[in-house]
């Protein structure tokens, strides 16, 4: 192989073989090296031959280097910058650019990104990479960006121009040729003052190296000898140690040392035995020893979310996904168990061979691949136990391992958990969360979900699973997911591990990030058909089990004698196959007993049978048998949707009671407080034995299995269910009657909306709401009652019982509290209380109540049937209400009916199947299709029922491009009727301004890159939009030419909702082109990230801020953050900031952005601008 030792080229050799060595070319290192150190040489230089003796052979990087830092790959980077070839036209940031991708491929191809970096930079060179980190540290959303900022720990500068070069005849060499602006940017001016680009340079490395924690350390190397350039009959170069040491930053951390040399043998040494060499290599070798611990450091320090990310995160949050796990609702390890999984001396060799061992676990978490591991186990043997150890082991092993890159995420599926959070999503999204703990990873979340947390909660899982998959990047190398439970939630949970299969399973070996999931179920349903593998069965160790019960028998009474205790441990140890939950029971109800002999303790433990439903069955009945008030509890915490607290349950009893012995209605609640009395946890355990637990005020069954038991197969044969087909009939029953009670039903409700005017409506929903909060705290139970009662009511069959209870609580809407307790005006474009009963219907999503009005209803529930508002309002927020009418003959199908249904598949399902040859499919309708969130799935309905009526016209293209399922709709289109798919600049507008608009642009590209005209209207939508940075990225790399950097653009970008990041990217790609006037910062002061965008513009380009009277009136007029701009201003710039009277009347008028707050700044500096012109 050819070398820089060998010259001979074997045959055959498959890559280019030359002595320009452009790019990066590796001289030393191995798969063991520890840091990275890369030379640039300087303006002309040879990226070898600049670092080679001028009256020898030796090249100090190749053959001195290496021997004296094995631990090293040394690196050199060749560019042209010949002086005398008349084609070489780059800029200063062309060429940073340049080294700087280059850098990144090459680290990423050979997988050290994070690998610590030290430069060996010469003249020019070090001008590339003051720039190169510059544009990595401003764009460090980009993660290569961010490793290769953190990873760059020392700068060796030798003789670099910062402040310009004295060297005239220089400038004469390249008159004319393309590389002129290049030279003469590096040159000083007449008054030997250095030129606006170095002085620009200089400032944004002075805030390049504050940025950097710990700093870079930097060194600076200056000549003291003149040197002769090019030619013999040309001046010397004159490099004066001020330039080559202004640096920018005087910080501790910088170093200058001379060398008695000239300029271009600053990096040329004869032998391992030169005393410059000498100097420099022990420099080296210390920055090298010391830079893998302090890069590690820099790793290991979590990218923080700002307070307002923070802020957006708690929305997500949402229920907190540490809580269970550090609650009493998920069982810890007793101490001692569990150890043969990480204790070599205790290895589990019990007989199995399916039996999960310490082997399994080590080898799933130790794995260079993606891995699964799927432990399942009978009901009561410890899974959530299991799963809770396993996380702690996890998190103390990777500290240990100290690598940041690590990440431990998880989730316990549990019956403890509120009803509407048992889903498939609530996992994902928890997920999704716990990665977004760290910053760049929150910022390349989908910016709807960042703006709105309902946008998150409404989310389908496929939706939730692009972007786990966006965000699941390298940045974490292994990401282990611990899913506790998998059998316990029953809707998508195989859609779920389908996903992680296909998402991770093919995942080629060696390739970040390792995703290692780690799952726990019963054996049964499709936890065992999912394709998770390998699959192990936990069985409880028999040492476990021993040392469990020795812990519970630790807390028994003192009445309990050691002889009675010892009796116990044998009795239940030698009980063949037992389990935790059955030997926890057993020990629960001996605990109770108050006569302890020894028979009685033999009796009862006799009595115990040994299967799990025969004891719940046995101690079920026992419960029942007591009294009505047990069997209330037991039914609530059986059926309940979220679980009632202690105080909830003592009203549910108390109306109950009173209900029962009253011949006359009940009608407030002042009729039931004669039957409330303290439900405690003293009394829940008296009465309900070991079934229950209490935690945080809450009960809850003491196992899945035992809800599981009461829901589906146990028999409520008690006189309190006698009334009811069904039991959770009686939850719904209580409910509506509490609902009904005059406390709950007041016209204050609506005279508070009725009579505020339009701009106080808000404040008026405000007032209502303290009125409501008051009343919830007053009576507990009502916010249950309130948001939860229709929800255990099936068909209108079961509603009729209940009629004159449903006409209580449904008639005359806006005076009923329920309704203003559970009313969101924001919520899905609703602006006012519910007006009718089909409002309720399709509020709520109630599909029985509209069932029940579209057929003859008696008394004050009959309903006109409203087609319109169905129309317009059921089919994107009441499936199960449009379902019900689509099926009902009452139906009259119009256009605005089908528009609904199409954004429904399974509406449009059910309209087509019900009364399709009604259904016309016209131009909108096919819009409403595909701009939903099953868009291709409609389509591809509409396509095979109806193609022939399905006409893809201009509109329909731009609801596809713009819509969420956008990508996958144009896709189908383009391979259906691609003859009938038209590019025009309206459609890529829509497409670059939509919801997944880069991956739709990349699509529109790829497909008809022809038709995509790239035009100034283009891209002013691509920089206001959501996702502008990513799209404009997009296309300055695909389509560089054509993207014209206006001044209605640049407004564009500054006032867009991503505006920090766009402004960002244009200032770095095409910083040239980018104007600042005084309409681009006034655009900027109206965004929504205006303070962001000034602190940028000041910051890289500040002598182009001017800050005039208007723009300080658009400043105190801007409805986001006017008082934060204007302290930014006032801090940076306050000098410049004149008060007129203009500027006063502009901030009266502001209603918003904090006007008063604004006003009281904008006088006080005004009032210091007096005072100071007075003295």
């Amino acid at each position: 192989m050819a070398t820089l030792k060998s010259y001979e080229i074997p045959q055959g050799f498959p890559h280019r073989v030359d002595d320009t060595f452009l790019g990066i070319t590796p001289l030393a290192g191995s798969e063991e090296s520890t840091v990275d150190i890369l030379s640039i040489s300087g303006l002309g230089g040879h990226p070898v031959g600049s670092f080679k003796d001028r009256d020898g052979h030796h090249i100090w990087l190749r053959d001195s280097l290496p021997q004296d830092i094995p631990k090293a790959r040394v690196l050199v980077y060749g560019y042209d910058t010949s002086l005398v070839d008349p084609n070489t036209k780059s800029s200063l940031t062309d060429l940073a650019k340049t080294f700087l991708s280059t850098v990144k491929a090459f680290r990423t191809a050979t997988k050290t990104n994070r690998r610590p970096l030290i430069f060996v930079a010469h003249s020019l060179g070090g001008l590339l990479v003051k720039e190169a980190l510059h544009i990595a540290s401003s764009g460090c959303e980009d993660p290569q960006n961010d490793d290769f900022i953190r990873s760059s720990y020392a700068i060796l500068f030798f003789g670099v121009p910062n402040l310009g070069l004295r060297y005239e005849t220089l400038q004469e060499i390249v008159s004319g040729q393309s590389n002129f602006q290049l030279i003469h940017d590096l040159l000083v001016d007449e008054e030997s003052e250095p030129k606006p680009l170095l002085v620009a340079l200089k400032q944004k490395f002075i805030q390049c190296c504050k940025d950097q924690k710990p700093p870079f350390k930097i060194i600076s190397y200056y000549e003291q000898k003149k040197t002769k350039m090019v030619k013999a009959s040309y001046n010397y170069i004159s490099m004066t140690k001020e330039s080559a040491c202004s640096i920018g930053h005087t910080d501790n951390f910088l170093w200058n040392e001379p060398l008695d040399t000239d300029h271009s043998n600053l990096v040329k040494y004869s032998g391992p035995s030169d005393p410059h060499y000498l100097r420099v290599v022990e420099k080296i070798i210390t920055l090298a020893e010391d830079a893998p611990s302090v890069i590690e450091g820099r790793f290991a320090l979590l990218k923080e979310l700002s307070s307002s990310e923070k802020c957006h995160w708690n929305d997500l949050n949402v229920p907190p996904y540490a809580d269970f796990k550090d609650s009493e609702k998920v069982s810890r390890p007793v101490e001692g168990t569990l150890q043969w999984l990480i204790n070599d001396d205790l290895s589990n060799t019990e007989d199995g061979s399916d039996r999960f061992r310490k082997d399994d676990l080590i080898t799933w978490r130790d794995s260079d691949q993606c891995s699964n591991l799927l432990v399942t186990a009978a009901p009561g043997q410890g899974k959530s136990v299991l799963s809770n150890f396993v996380i702690d082991h996890l998190k103390d092993h990777l500290k240990k391992q100290q690598d940041s890159r690590y990440k431990v995420i998880y989730y316990f599926c549990n019956i403890k958990n509120d009803v509407k959070f048992q889903t498939a999503s609530s996992i994902l999204r928890a997920l999704i969360v716990q990665l977004c703990e760290d910053q760049r990873l929150f910022l390349l979340l989908p910016n709807r979900f960042k703006k709105a947390a309902k946008e998150f909660f409404s989310a389908s899982l496929a939706e939730l699973w692009a972007a786990f998959d966006l965000i699941t990047t390298d940045i974490y190398s292994r990401i282990y997911c611990v899913i506790d439970g998998l059998d316990v939630y029953p809707h998508e949970m195989d859609i779920l591990i389908g996903y992680f299969n296909r998402g991770f399973g093919s995942q080629g070996q060696g390739k970040a990030p390792f995703f290692k999931l780690f799952c726990t179920s019963r054996p049964e349903g499709f936890a065992i058909n999912c394709g998770l593998s390998p699959r192990r069965v936990l069985r409880a160790s028999t040492d476990d089990l021993a040392i469990f019960v020795d812990s519970r028998l630790e807390s028994f009474p003192t009445r309990f004698t050691a002889a009675i205790k010892e009796y116990i441990r044998i009795t239940i140890i030698n009980r063949a196959e037992q389990t935790f939950l059955w030997i926890s029971i057993v020990i629960g109800e001996l605990y109770r007993l108050q006569n302890t002999s020894p028979a009685r303790i033999k009796k009862t433990l006799e009595a115990a049978p040994n299967d799990i439903t025969e004891l719940y069955t046995n101690l079920l009945q026992k419960i029942m048998d007591k009294n009505s008030d047990c069997v209330l509890i037991l039914a609530w915490i059986t059926f309940a949707k979220r679980p009632l607290s202690l105080g909830e349950l003592q009203t549910v009893i108390a109306v109950w009671a009173t209900r029962a012995t009253r011949a006359t209605e009940v009608t407030s609640w002042e009729d039931c407080v004669n039957e409330v009395f303290e439900v405690n946890i003293e009394w829940v355990h008296d009465n309900l034995g070991t079934l229950v637990d209490v935690i945080n005020g809450k009960p809850y069954f003491i196992h899945q299995t035992l809800r599981d038991f009461l829901r589906d197969t146990y028999k409520w044969q008690t006189e309190i269910m006698s009334d009811y087909t069904r039991p959770e009939l009686l939850l719904a029953d209580i409910s509506m009657t509490f609902l009904t009670f005059k406390e709950f039903r007041s016209e204050k409700f609506y005279d508070e909306l009725q009579n505020s005017k339009p701009r106080a409506r808000f404040s008026s929903f405000g007032e209502v709401r303290i009125v409501i909060k008051d009343i919830k705290s007053k009576y507990p139970f009502v916010d249950y009652a309130a948001e939860l009662w229709y929800a255990h009511i099936q068909t209108s069959n079961e509603a009729r019982k209940y009629i004159r209870q449903l006409e209580a609580i449904l008639y005359e809407p806006r005076t009923l509290f329920w309704i203003h307790a559970t009313f969101d005006p924001l919520q899905l474009g609703y602006q006012r209380i519910p007006q009718s009963l089909w409002d309720i219907a399709i509020f709520y999503n109630i599909g029985w109540l509209a069932n029940l009005l579209l057929i003859d209803t008696p008394g004050n529930l009959s309903a006109q049937f409203v087609e319109s508002r169905m129309a317009s309002l059921a089919a994107g927020t009441a499936p199960m209400v449009l379902e019900e009418v689509l099926r009902h003959t009452k139906l009259k199908v119009t256009e605005s009916l089908v528009r609904a249904a199409a954004g429904n598949k399974e509406a449009i399902i059910v309209l087509l199947q019900e009364r399709g040859a009604e259904v016309k499919i016209t131009e909108n309708v096919i819009k409403a299709a595909a701009s939903s969130r099953d868009g291709a799935d409609i389509l591809k309905l509409l396509l095979h029922k109806r193609g022939g009526e399905v006409k893809i016209t201009e509109n329909v293209i731009k609801a596809a491009a713009s819509s969420d399922d956008g990508t996958d709709v144009l896709k189908l289109l383009l391979h259906k009727r691609g003859g009938e798919v038209k590019i025009t600049e309206d459609v890529i507008k829509a497409a670059a301004s939509g919801f997944k608009s880069r991956l739709v642009m990349e699509l529109l590209l790829q497909e008809r890159g022809a038709e995509v005209k790239i035009t100034e209207n283009v891209i002013k939508a691509v920089a206001s939009s959501d996702e502008g940075a990513d799209v404009l990225k997009l296309l300055l790399h695909k389509r560089g030419d054509e993207v014209k950097i206006t001044e209605d653009v640049i407004k564009a970008a500054a006032s867009g909702f991503n505006s920090r990041l766009v402004m960002g990217l244009l200032l770095q790609e095409r910083g040239d082109e980018v104007k600042i006037t005084e309409d681009v910062i006034k655009a900027a002061t109206s965004g929504y990230r205006g303070k962001e965008v000034l602190e940028l513009l000041l910051q890289e380009r500040g002598d182009e801020v001017k800050i005039t009277e208007d723009v300080i009136k658009a400043v105190v007029s801007s409805v986001f953050g006017s008082k934060e701009i204007l302290e930014l201003l006032l801090q940076e710039r306050g000098d410049e900031v004149k008060i007129t009277e203009d500027v006063i009347k502009a901030a009266a008028r502001n209603r918003f952005g904090a006007a008063d707050a604004v006003m009281e700044l904008l006088l006080h500096h005004r009032q210091t601008q007096m005072q100071a012109q007075e003295v």
